[in-house]
């Protein structure tokens, strides 16, 4: 959500990424069984995650030392960064 907020852009302006996926959704080739109604609720909604993640969600949490949580264990499967 951190890199996704700033490049989600404005969903009015065509060369925005949020105007791509709202022209894919028009007429798309994966969900083309969907209806209309369905996909336009589906971009609704992550407009308005993607808004809230641009305007709300300012630094990275996982910069903030204890925030989250590392108890001991005797097995941890993390991510390779």
């Amino acid at each position: 959500m951190e890199a996704a907020g700033p490049t989600w852009g404005d969903a009015g302006d065509p060369d925005s990424f949020a105007g791509f996926i709202a022209r894919v959704m028009d007429d798309p080739q994966s969900y083309a069984r969907s209806s209309p109604a369905d996909r336009a609720e589906v971009f609704r909604r992550m407009n308005l995650l993607m808004t809230m993640a641009q305007t709300e969600w300012q630094g990275r949490l996982r910069d903030n030392p204890g925030l989250v949580p590392k108890p001991p264990t005797k097995l941890r499967v993390t991510p390779e960064y």
